[in-house]
């Protein structure tokens, strides 16, 4: 059950969203057009982009308001919500965005170790991160036409998050990663039947943000 602490986080994630959503719009729309030099910069956008990843920003947050720590899934929140779409729109999850996505939760994660004085999390955070992104590399040089880096980078930061809670959790949310990557597929294949194959690009970073997000919040 949500407790009353997380219900008051949930508003509050939702109200920092979706004051963010017009610059994390601007983000988004840089990154499809390839824009990866200058995707920081503020830009103006149309209110309908704007609603676009504001609806995907809202709904992470909401769903990762009971996992902690909550810096860190906020965060996860913002940016996830951009890469979501950009993967969506692209197949590409853009490593500009995607390291310094890694970069702000490394740091998240440190500074609250630190003021809690558990280092013990934050070793297993980063070796989560290491023994699921080692696989997730494996997984793109067998299958570099399906995967890429930007997949390696996603699962081992979401894998990071994921550690600070436990190596059950890391677990589980590399299982329901790939269990949401199923109805993705479905949903690709009736919307682009042309494109059904061996090869037919999935998104698979949408799917692994939710999963870990599931995963840490409600399993």
């Amino acid at each position: 059950m949500i407790g009353t602490v997380s219900i008051i986080w949930a508003l509050l994630a939702v109200a920092v969203v979706a004051a963010a959503s017009p610059v994390l719009a601007g983000w988004t729309v840089a990154l499809v057009e390839g824009q990866s030099a200058s995707w920081w910069r503020p830009r103006s956008v149309r209110w309908t982009q704007v609603a676009g990843v504001a609806a995907v920003a809202v709904v992470l947050a909401v769903a990762a308001a009971p996992a902690q720590p909550r810096a860190a899934w906020l965060l996860l929140a913002a940016a996830g919500a951009v890469l979501s779409v950009v993967d969506v729109r692209t197949h590409r999850l853009p490593l500009p965005l995607t390291i310094s996505l890694a970069a702000g939760e490394g740091l998240v994660l440190s500074v609250t170790a630190l003021v809690d004085g558990d280092p013990g999390r934050l070793l297993r955070s980063a070796a989560a991160a290491v023994v699921v992104g080692a696989a997730w590399l494996c997984l793109v040089l067998a299958a570099p036409r399906s995967l890429g880096l930007g997949d390696v980078w996603v699962a081992a930061l979401c894998a990071a998050l994921l550690g600070w809670s436990g190596w059950s959790t890391v677990w589980a949310g590399q299982a329901a990663a790939w269990v949401l990557a199923v109805p993705l597929a479905a949903v690709i294949a009736a919307t682009r039947p042309g494109q059904i194959g061996r090869h037919m690009p999935v998104p698979l970073g949408p799917a692994i943000i939710a999963g870990a997000v599931v995963a840490a919040a409600w399993l």
